[in-house]
């Protein structure tokens, strides 16, 4: 939730409350590495259709958490 300069974001009985001009709602169910990938692949696909007028056959994001581990998400 957004109030003023600060976003408030909270989980169980944690909260966290950071400025929002650092933060950013993406429309997405939750952070995770793969819903991540899956929305950058799917924003840059179309962002280069509307400057190109062409949608790229396939485009490929990788995500990763920490070394070693990823997520991988490709368009067809």
């Amino acid at each position: 939730r957004t109030q003023g300069e600060e976003t408030e974001v909270r989980f169980g009985s944690r909260r966290w409350a950071l400025p929002s001009d650092d933060c950013l709602s993406l429309p997405i169910a939750a952070t995770t590495a793969e819903l991540l990938s899956r929305y950058v692949a799917e924003q840059f696909a179309e962002a280069l259709e509307q400057e190109i007028g062409a949608r790229p056959d396939c485009v490929r994001v990788e995500i990763e958490e920490s070394p070693g581990l990823r997520a991988v998400f490709e368009t067809a």
